[in-house]
């Protein structure tokens, strides 16, 4: 059997999806559940999919670290650290910017990755907040961030709670993402574990020494065992090689925070964001299109990159639809504002389609 075919059914198995016709191939699964949903989507009909790697065996790409990307398809790696740092003490505010995320990859062509601009705090730390807190909410937040530096050319968005207490997590996973830049990774899942790891000693120091006083509760996983604090989708091409992974930052008892780095198929499509919505526009086998959506929806499979681009602006709009509005308000409520969209290409790198109309979250 091809590596290929055994990647995708491996893929299969341990995200529970279901492998569909050998022509449009069309998959999914739910990685997070009650607010939040990550549906992943094959893009490539089977047969593309070989030519596609040859075409990247030709033109002398890393052939093992490509198939790294689907070597390690959900593969979790969780740790739990001891930190030696301290940080800035604060009340009891969650900032969060929730968002609706979609990332497609169409290798070789690249990726295309979008995301709302709506940041606010969620309804517990609204109804105590001060004047000063209430400036942060805006609906032009960035919320999509290049890494470019070495052998790495990587976008990634962010999703969660980005500033817990006083504890900034937006401006620490930056730091931790300048200090590691330039130091030498196999593969793209190395390079972001080693950064999740150090995310997460900070985070537990700061919660284990009262800094962050309380871990947001609102978001559960799908299994609902643990509750989510943040998560990031990452695509680009690291060594030549197409990535998509997938880091997530979860807790179950209010004390620890546990992290996992999932490495995707680098074909795949994954969407953050209302699992209402998605199942509306994107509905499970069985399940029927809610027609209020159609000027939303995106036929699939997808083949070329404007097409991509489609796809994660209309879901991401739809999640802050007024039709949204009635089936998850709750989602509604904290996803909107200005859609920024980057795209990933061997050529030309990153650059935006449609830029972010304000500073970062």
């Amino acid at each position: 059997m091809p590596n290929w075919v055994q990647d995708y059914y491996s893929a299969c198995e341990n995200y529970r999806l279901r492998p569909g016709s050998p022509y449009g191939i069309r998959c999914h699964a739910v990685l997070s559940s009650v607010t939040g949903v990550s549906r992943i989507v094959d893009t490539f009909r089977s047969g593309k999919k070989r030519r596609n790697r040859s075409r990247f065996a030709q033109a002398g790409r890393n052939q093992s670290s490509l198939r790294d990307a689907s070597d390690g398809a959900a593969e979790n790696i969780t740790f739990q650290r001891e930190s030696a740092k301290s940080l800035t003490s604060g009340t009891s505010v969650k900032e969060t910017g929730m968002t609706a995320i979609g990332a497609v990859g169409i290798p070789p062509f690249g990726f295309v990755i979008a995301a709302d601009g709506r940041k606010r705090l969620d309804d517990e730390s609204r109804a105590k907040a001060t004047a000063d807190d209430l400036k942060h909410e805006t609906d032009e937040a960035q919320k999509i961030f290049e890494i470019i530096g070495g052998d790495k050319v990587l976008a990634y968005g962010v999703s969660g709670f980005v500033k817990l207490s006083k504890f900034d997590v937006m401006a620490e996973i930056k730091r931790k993402v300048d200090l590691l830049s330039y130091r030498q990774f196999d593969t793209c899942r190395k390079f972001l574990t080693s950064i999740c790891s150090k995310i997460n000693e900070e985070l537990n120091e700061a919660k284990g020494t009262g800094k962050i006083e309380t871990l947001p509760t609102l978001r559960r996983t799908e299994d609902g065992t643990a509750c989510k604090v943040l998560e990031l989708i990452v695509v680009g091409y690291f060594k030549n090689a197409p990535s998509l992974i997938m880091c997530s930052f979860t807790h179950s008892n209010g004390k620890r925070i546990e992290y996992q780095v999932n490495s995707l198929p680098p074909h795949f499509c994954a969407i953050l964001g209302s699992d209402a919505v998605r199942k509306a526009i994107y509905p499970d086998p069985g399940g029927l299109a809610d027609a209020r959506f159609a000027e939303y929806t995106k036929p699939i499979p997808i083949y070329s990159l404007p097409d991509a681009t489609e796809y994660v602006k209309g879901y991401v709009a739809a999640c802050s639809s007024d039709v949204a509005r009635e089936i998850d308000f709750d989602m509604w409520k904290i996803t909107g504002g200005h859609i920024h969209v980057a795209q990933i290409t061997p050529q030309r790198g990153f650059e935006w389609l449609i830029p972010p109309k304000a500073s970062p979250l």
